[in-house]
This record gives C-alpha cells, sequence and structure tokens, in this order.
C-alpha cells in the first residue's frame, strides 16, 4: 500500500481516488520484470508473451481526448449522479489511445490537486468494500465501527480465554506503592499463501515504556532471531543425522514463559476482568 500512497501523493489527487491508484499499481507491477522469475514479468508467464508497455504513463497524469461527432442515432443514457454517459448497447468500453495526448510531469512535484478535478470514474463496490475489510484497526475503538467488528471481538475474547486458561493474572486492589501500568489492544490479519484472509488476531499489551529502567524494571530486550537460518539449520540436522521429525505449532507460546518481577496492569473494561470494577487491577505473574 506504500506504492499507493506514494503515487497519490506524487499525483497530488485526492484520496478518493485510491482504488484508480491500487489498479494502475497492480497494472504496472505486472509488466516490471524480477530477479526471482529469471527477469520475466508476472504477465510474461502468465500470457507466454512480453507485454507491451507502449500505452503506460505516469499515473495522474492530464489527457486531452480528441472528441468526433456521434450520429444521432447514438443514443446514451445521462447519470445525474455520476456525470457520466452510459451506453445500453456497449458493455466493454475500450480505451481510445490514437487521438490521445498525455501531459506528464517531469520529477516530483509537491502541488495539491485544485477542486477543478473531473470526478472519479465508476469503481466496483464490492472492489472498495473489500479494500475496507482488510483494513486493521488502530485502537479498541476503531473495531467497535468496523465492518468486521465481530471477527475482532471474537479475537480478543479468544485471546483473554487462553490468558485466563494459563492464569496470566489475578484480580487485585491496587495499593499506593504499586506502578500500574496501561494496555492496549494490537491487532493484525494472518493472510494465507494467496494472500487470502486466514485469521484476525489481537494481543493484550502493556504499556511498557512507562516503566524506569533500574527502578521498576531493569535490562529489558526482545532478541532478534532470523527464523529462516533456524528452519534451515534444522531441516540440515534432520537430513544429516535421519531424525524423525514432526512439526506443531503452540497456541499463545508467549505466555509460557515467566517474569522476575510482578507487573500490574490496569483493569477497567469488561472485556479484560469480566466484571467492572472500580480502582481494580491486573497482577501479572
Amino acid at each position: 500500500m506504500e506504492a499507493v500512497r506514494t503515487m497519490l501523493q506524487d499525483s497530488g489527487l485526492q484520496s478518493r481516488f485510491w482504488a484508480e491508484a491500487l489498479h494502475a499499481y497492480v497494472h504496472t507491477k505486472n509488466r516490471c520484470s524480477h530477479k526471482l522469475t529469471e527477469g520475466k514479468t508476472p504477465m510474461e508467464i502468465w500470457s507466454g508473451h512480453k507485454p507491451s508497455i507502449r500505452h503506460c504513463r505516469t499515473f495522474g497524469s492530464l489527457a486531452y481526448v480528441k472528441e468526433r461527432l456521434r450520429s444521432i442515432n447514438d443514443v446514451k443514457i445521462y447519470c445525474e449522479r455520476n456525470k457520466s454517459e452510459f451506453d445500453p448497447n456497449q458493455f466493454n468500453f475500450k480505451p481510445t489511445t490514437t487521438n490521445t495526448r498525455f501531459a506528464e510531469k517531469s520529477g516530483c512535484d509537491n502541488e495539491t490537486s485544485s477542486d477543478s478535478v473531473d470526478e472519479a470514474s465508476l469503481v466496483n463496490d464490492i472492489f472498495q468494500h473489500e479494500i475496507y475489510m482488510t483494513e486493521i484497526p488502530k485502537t479498541f475503538k476503531e473495531t467497535q465501527i468496523s465492518p468486521n467488528k465481530e471477527k475482532w471481538d471474537e479475537a480478543m475474547s479468544e485471546e483473554i480465554k487462553l490468558m485466563q486458561n494459563r492464569k496470566v493474572w489475578d484480580l487485585v486492589e491496587p495499593k499506593s506503592n504499586m506502578k500500574v501500568l496501561g494496555c492496549r489492544w494490537v491487532y493484525n490479519i494472518k493472510h494465507d499463501e494467496k494472500n487470502n484472509v486466514k485469521k484476525y488476531k489481537s494481543r493484550l499489551v502493556a504499556q511498557g515504556f512507562k516503566q524506569r529502567p533500574g527502578v521498576d524494571c531493569t535490562d529489558v530486550f526482545a532478541p532478534l532471531v532470523n527464523f529462516d537460518i533456524i528452519k534451515f539449520l534444522f531441516v540440515l540436522l534432520v537430513c544429516i543425522l535421519r531424525w524423525n521429525h514432526a512439526q506443531i505449532d503452540v497456541k499463545g507460546a508467549y505466555l509460557y514463559g515467566n517474569l522476575e518481577a510482578m507487573d500490574h496492569l490496569h483493569a477497567a473494561t469488561r472485556r479484560i476482568c469480566g466484571k467492572r470494577m472500580r480502582a481494580s487491577c491486573l497482577q501479572v505473574a
């Protein structure tokens, strides 16, 4: 999606042209070679011949089309809502490029678009809905207004249930000498190899940045591991030593660790503690 945002920023068009920018990016990306495909483009692999790029233009360029006089029998329907014409006798419209002249920009331009920009072409509602569906919320409030609210609620309930089964916390009353930290939800969407939505994931995390080093905590670090190298070494050992191997997925593996010190989190919502209590907190062990 960074490429789409870059195209919109460079062209100076408004965000409502998001679908058009995405379509242009995919069209261009399928005609770009890659080293993994031995210099061939995805379109060439799919069709068996090299695609033409003569029609490609810079996204957002001005186009001047020479209109020809139409026959008096050429009847079209005018749509007031979309400010466009529709030919009921023809559904597959082909773009005319012979009488089209493009005014492309050279280099980056920081000018923003004016109000005189023409209305965007009619976009498929299903395509727009599919893009909106895959948006990842940043806060809990965004999940409650998302069209996938039920799936996000199910993911959060599963996370809470998993923590309760592992007895991650105990509900206690806060004391004056306690350092009670806040917490928030972090959301993500897991996709399969075909980029289809596989799972909605939610994680409840503590606001550890509020802890004071040396007072509330000691050294904190997160080891960075290249799992591809570990998998390669493991497969190599299996082949050399002729081991019997099996692959498993531990659900909530991060909950099996032990903390050296007690941490306390706010439990202000019913979704966390299961019931509303005033001045309550979670003692994480």
